[in-house]
């Protein structure tokens, strides 16, 4: 029952307020002849009672009560007050998206104005090191990505790093979603997450790039990491349609590209995709091994995994192209 009058409100009163005056006005004028009537009658019981001769007879007859003279009055006092203080809601309702929406935007500003000071701040943390003295060695990276239904993706990336020949201050990371994928004001709608699994230190992290569909990050170590140290994180994220183009283009491309370190490292990566999506085949778009692309036939996934014992993280692009072979059918 309340989710039937929740939905009353939301798709009727809230959206067409004139429906909603309606509403009000009859539940009010019911409301209140139903009260007037009741304290007319406790507030005087006794009939008049109407005497007229007809004949030879005495008609006897039950008049109003006392106040049934002026209940219609109160019914009407109290419906007036019913109606102006609906409406006086109504006005006040149109009005509150006004003052959110003002507000939302001051709030929007000034994140803005923080993904700018800490871009800033990740840039001069490091401008007087050169480039190549603070980057990570990269040993191990697992990439898990379950793809629901609705294409939506959860992303899990587990890195091991190892400092090099100076200290290591901070990586930033990005990430991207498809075309027809929602776009976002803030990073906060993916639940981004950054965790220690292993090391002494501990990570900070700022949004140094904002674009709709495209959110970086600086994750910043805290103490800094020793050459030769080593230390083990979980990066984490979602996102709505962020497969989208396999619907809209029947392909979706995922690029695993990094550039931290001159040396390689171990990479394997599991792509989920449920099974009501369709059949999703996977090729190489750039730099994959196709012999090391296998597929696997699960009971609810199809899922796509590749591992790569020598993975570059120099700045060489890694990309995965999926195909929407068949659509599920409708049942």
């Amino acid at each position: 029952m309340w989710k039937f009058l929740t939905k009353i409100w939301e798709d009727w009163i809230q959206r067409r307020p004139a429906v909603g005056v309606s509403f009000g006005l009859a539940g009010a004028l019911l409301l209140s002849l139903e009260i007037a009537e009741r304290l007319s009658a406790r507030l005087a019981p006794h009939l008049i009672i109407k005497a007229s001769k007809e004949g030879e007879g005495l008609e006897l007859q039950a008049g109003w009560y006392v106040l049934d003279i002026v209940w219609l009055a109160i019914a009407v006092t109290i419906f007036l007050l019913a109606a102006g203080i609906i409406s006086s809601s109504i006005i006040r309702a149109k009005r509150q998206p006004q003052k959110f929406n003002a507000r939302e935007s001051e709030l929007l500003d000034a994140y803005k104005d923080v993904v700018e000071s800490a871009k800033s701040l990740a840039n001069s943390s490091h401008q007087n090191v050169p480039h190549e003295t603070i980057r990570l060695n990269v040993n191990a990276l697992d990439i898990l990505i379950d793809v629901y239904e609705d294409l939506e993706a959860k992303v899990t990336k587990t890195y091991e790093f190892q400092c090099g020949d100076h200290p290591a201050h901070q990586f930033k990371y990005w990430f991207t979603a498809d075309d027809g994928a929602p776009e976002f004001d803030t990073i906060h709608p993916t639940e981004f997450r950054v965790q220690v699994l292993e090391g002494s230190s501990q990570v900070l992290w700022l949004p140094v790039g904002n674009d709709p569909r495209r959110k970086e990050v600086c994750i910043f170590f805290v103490p800094p990491l020793q050459p030769g140290q080593t230390m083990q994180i979980r990066v984490s994220y979602s996102w709505p349609r962020f497969f989208s183009d396999l619907e809209t283009k029947g392909r979706s491309e995922y690029n695993m590209s990094a550039k931290w370190s001159e040396k390689p490292g171990r990479m394997s990566c599991a792509f989920n995709f449920d099974r009501k999506i369709g059949d999703v085949g996977a090729e190489s778009a750039s730099n994959i091994d196709s012999q090391k692309l296998k597929f696997k036939d699960e009971k609810s996934t199809r899922t796509w995994t590749y591992a790569d014992e020598a993975f570059r993280f120099d700045g060489t692009t890694y990309m995965l192209r999926f195909l929407l072979l068949e659509k599920k059918k409708a049942a």
